[in-house]
């Protein structure tokens, strides 16, 4: 079965190069960006467990779970390889392991969960179990748009278009 999404934002790419995508999926009709084989989809619109109100973001960890950024209800949800909805990490507000607007998302190699809390302007750390680790402020005075974890751990951040080294 193959069919198309509207405006894919994000993807990620596990070990066994398995492929998930985010979409907007907007109220109007639109020709379609990319063409894709269909394999699951993961939640829907609303706040509940499982759903979501502005996808941003998405990682995969090394058990293939699925991290989601659901912006518009400030937090992050994972789910299972299979897409069963496992837990929701942070909540609205401003203190540490609060998010306000987050948007992008990366996973380490230790399993911890890199959040880009954009309306707070700073990075925040997970646990891979959900548990509130750290948080450092952005580097300058722009919004972090977007996070990278390369080689060795490095943690890049993206901030209105400019790449800062932030932490090692």
């Amino acid at each position: 079965m193959r069919t198309s999404l509207n405006r894919p934002i994000n993807r990620a790419m596990g070990p066994a190069l398995f492929a998930v995508i985010t979409a907007l999926f907007l109220a109007e009709a639109r020709p379609a960006m990319a063409q894709i084989n269909f394999i699951t989809s993961l939640g829907g619109y609303g706040s509940g467990n499982g759903q979501f109100n502005d996808p941003t973001g998405i990682a995969l960890d090394a058990d293939n779970d699925v991290w989601v950024v659901d912006s518009g209800n400030n937090r992050i949800e994972e789910f299972n390889p299979q897409g069963v909805f496992m837990r929701s990490v942070g909540q609205s507000g401003y203190g540490n392991g609060y998010l306000s607007y987050p948007n992008g998302i990366a996973v380490d190699a230790s399993g911890d969960v890199w959040v880009v809390d954009d309306g707070n302007r700073r990075v925040e750390e997970f646990s891979g179990t959900g548990n509130f680790l750290s948080t450092f402020n952005t580097v300058g005075s722009g919004q972090p748009t977007g996070i990278a974890i390369g080689g060795g751990n490095t943690l890049a951040q993206i901030i209105h278009g400019v790449s800062d080294s932030a932490r090692n």
